[in-house]
This record gives structure tokens, sequence and C-alpha cells, in this order.
């Protein structure tokens, strides 16, 4: 979970914090359905009139969602 740089990319992004593509892709407001590219956070910030540090809120609340989501359906396997 490093802090988000602006050469990294998308799927950088996504080893890094340990998030599937589709949970980095809403979080970095990019089309799940457009075809894979290679584009940097500079450019995705820059598109969207936003600062790396936005992107780094919007990653960070992204993971959480994540990581509560990953819990609880391990719980409720754990119930059955």
């Amino acid at each position: 979970d490093q802090p988000l740089a602006g050469w990294m990319t998308p799927r950088y992004v996504g080893q890094s914090y340990n998030l599937p593509r589709d949970v980095v892709l809403e979080a970095l407001m990019m089309d799940p359905d457009a075809p894979p590219r290679r584009i940097s956070l500079n450019e995705i910030a820059t598109q969207n009139g936003m600062t790396i540090d936005d992107l780094q809120t919007r990653v960070h609340a992204a993971t959480i969602l994540w990581d509560t989501t990953r819990a609880a359906q391990r719980e409720a396997a754990s119930d059955d």
C-alpha cells in the first residue's frame, strides 16, 4: 500500500493494494468496458480535474470497502 505516485498505472495500483481490476477502475473513474491501455495516474487525474491526493483518497476508500466486503464474505462462509 505505497502512496500513489503520478507514474503509476491502474494495474500497478491494483497489485500494490491487492485490489481486483473492477475495484481499481471504479476508484479511478475508468470505464471497465474500455479496452485495456497503459495510462498513468497523472493522466487520469488531469482528465478528471483531480490531484494525485484526490485519487489517493478514492483508492483508500475503495480499499477499505473491499477489505470490509471480503471480511464479511469470509465470515459468512465460515458460518455455513
